[in-house]
């Protein structure tokens, strides 16, 4: 009966793990996660200590949280008490990395999020060095490095793609892009997860997306995006199946593959969403037909990913300036979208009929898993900066990345604190909030990223399109909508060859037409939109912090 007690409280603390990318299945599910049905007022902090820099997201295994992370020069993985926040034991080894200029606000990394599986831990760094760590000791149990094979061992915007484990291999991508003197060249890779021999490659660039394992067609297969393409193979041997061409724009082929219905779920960078269905061949040595089922452009994933509740998905759409969207997977059809201007970015975890949210702007969300509508249940600011990382849930325990820390939050508590009692460990939440739109500045952070990357790819017809997309897709022209962003004469039909600006401590007062500005952030900004073919378009864009400051 000992032994019984102890298996089941065993089998219980291992159904609340978190112990890889998007938890237990990697489909952000939460398996033993528990949301409770009275949310509370405020969030209680339970601990935060500074662990580094990156965007890699905590796991967490009974009652430890393991993290990858970046301090000074150095990658270093740690593993911490989940209750205290205490650290356990560290190991670390020396990375020189600069990103590229358009991927400098996020930082040297690293971006790839650690997994568990039995008496192991797996780090995937920002160079792609691969590591088997003892998950009591932080001993290495085995590591490959790859600087041998790759003048630069990581994609164009460095390495991000979570490992997997199938059965006994552990596979990751491999090699290198946006390379000019090597090329793109690389592989998806599996290596035997207890010694780190190699057991099959399949060549390829790689990217960014995360590999995932399904039952497809009878086969055992690993599904998952490269560089240039989107792929299924063997999963025993590597064999390779089936591929469907897929590119987007900079290179950034990220989100994680999801089945509905036996079609996959494909979407991307000014790509559109759409069901791809994969069926194998009618006859022995016939090849496996790929095709769509439905696409759309109405909405798109970027660097997110989405989530399945009942027969709808539920994820951030790039379009709007960022918007939380609800899709019939069936059709493609929007069933409803959230306000605009809402979030740059979004880790979604699925508790039962809600959705745990977390912005790349420290908010953490609660919405509802209804298609019938849009609404937010409650809203807790958990950071001071910005949270890139996805965000993990083991019981009611809730675990937030920010830029250099790791705090742990307990939903769970009901105590409610007057309003002039807050503790530095409580943040206060919005109950029922409704749909509305966030600061300004908001939408012109993320225009500023949208430009920069097309900027630094030398493209400009595809920076002002894309902005001019992206602001067409959250205005629909209309012109009280965009009153909003540039003042009371926005969208007259006179035409002005003249734009003053006028300056009230640090604040600009616009007189002539159709201005985008912004004292918000740390360098300024000040955008023309005009109106062409019907449609409002940006057409040019100035960087000087001195003069929109109001220094000159």
């Amino acid at each position: 009966m000992l032994v019984l007690g102890a298996l089941t409280i065993a089998s219980i603390a291992h159904g609340s793990d978190w112990p890889q990318w998007r938890g237990p299945n990697r489909d952000s599910r939460a398996v033993g996660g528990e949301l409770p049905a009275e949310l509370p007022a405020v969030l209680d902090q339970l601990w935060k200590v500074r662990v580094g820099g990156g965007q890699s997201s905590p796991i967490v295994v009974g009652d430890r949280v393991f993290i990858h992370a970046r301090q000074a020069e150095e990658e270093v993985v740690l593993a911490l008490s989940a209750s205290t926040g205490e650290e356990l034991w560290r190991h670390s080894y020396a990375v020189s990395y600069t990103p590229r200029n358009a991927a400098i606000q996020y930082g040297p990394g690293p971006k790839s999020t650690m997994l568990a599986e039995g008496d192991s831990v797996y780090s995937f760094g920002i160079r792609e060095r691969l590591l088997a760590l003892d998950a009591g000791s932080g001993k290495v149990r085995w590591e490959k490095t790859f600087e041998d094979l790759y003048e630069e061992p990581y994609p164009v915007w460095g390495t991000a793609s979570s490992p997997l484990i199938e059965g006994d291999l552990l596979i990751v991508p491999i090699g290198t892009t946006g390379n000019e003197e090597q090329g793109d060249e690389g592989a998806l890779v599996a290596y035997d997860k207890t010694t780190g021999e190699e057991v099959w490659r399949v060549d390829g660039p790689p990217a960014y997306a995360s590999p995932m394992a399904f039952d497809h067609g009878g086969v055992r297969q690993i599904v998952t995006l490269d560089d240039v393409s989107f792929f299924g193979v063997g999963a025993t041997d590597g064999d390779p199946l089936w591929s469907l061409p897929f590119t987007t724009a900079f290179q950034q082929n990220t989100p994680t593959a999801l089945r509905y219905d036996g079609n996959f779920i494909l979407s991307g960078y000014q790509w559109g969403t759409a069901a791809i269905k994969v069926e194998p061949p009618a006859k022995p040595g016939e090849a496996w037909t790929v095709g769509e089922v439905w696409k759309t452009s109405d909405a798109e994933l970027y660097m997110d990913s989405p989530v399945l509740v009942g027969d709808h998905l539920y994820f951030r759409s790039n379009k709007r300036a960022g918007t939380f969207v609800c899709l019939d997977p069936a059709t493609g059809e929007i069933v409803w979208q959230g306000p605009g201007r809402w979030a740059a970015y979004a880790s979604v975890i699925a508790v039962d009929d809600r959705l745990l949210v977390l912005t790349d702007e420290a908010e953490l969300k609660v919405i509802a898993a209804d298609p019938s509508g849009y609404r937010e249940l409650a809203s807790w600011e958990v950071a001071d900066s910005t949270t890139w990382a996805h965000v993990a849930l083991s019981g009611s325990r809730v675990y937030v990345k920010d830029e250099e820390h790791l705090a742990a939050f307990d939903l769970a508590s009901t105590r409610v604190t007057e309003a002039g009692d807050l503790s530095a460990g409580t943040t206060t939440a919005s109950a029922d909030v409704a749909a509305g739109s966030k600061e300004d500045t908001e939408a012109v952070k993320v225009a500023v990223r949208a430009m920069l990357k097309a900027m630094a790819a030398g493209d400009m017809d595809l920076m002002w399109t894309y902005l001019g997309e992206d602001f067409r897709s959250y205005s629909g022209a209309d012109k009280d909508v965009f009153r909003d962003y540039l003042g009371s004469t926005a969208g007259s039909e006179t035409p002005s060859d003249e734009i003053v600006v006028e300056w009230d401590n640090g604040t600009a007062k616009v007189t002539g037409t159709r201005w985008i500005t912004s004292t918000g952030l740390d360098f300024g900004l000040e955008m023309l939109v005009n109106r062409r073919d019907g449609k409002w378009l940006v057409t040019w864009m100035d960087f000087d912090s001195r003069r929109i400051h109001g220094q000159e």
